[in-house]
């Protein structure tokens, strides 16, 4: 298969947007990368904001287009990931 997308360390989470458009993946690091599944060479964008590694992602079925993420620093963040910003 072709390789999606560059991480340093362990994926820690994935999801896929209900639109099959974006993929969205954590790592150990503090970052969300977004990728276009049309385009997977590089991240299309990150949502940062994050202070520890990030272990957890989640779109609500009730809000395909936002994204919750978790992890170290205790936080649940809420993004619109299309955009790469927090809400």
């Amino acid at each position: 298969g072709q390789p999606i997308i560059g991480h340093v360390s362990m994926i820690t989470d994935m999801a896929i947007s209900p639109d099959d458009r974006y993929l969205l993946t954590s790592d150990r690091d503090e970052k969300v990368r977004v990728t276009r599944l049309a385009n997977t060479d590089s991240a299309y964008a990150f949502c940062l904001g994050h202070t520890q590694f990030v272990s957890t992602l989640h779109i609500p079925s009730f809000a395909g287009h936002l994204l919750l993420s978790g992890g170290g620093d205790g936080y649940l963040m809420v993004w619109d990931y299309a955009n790469a910003r927090a809400v």
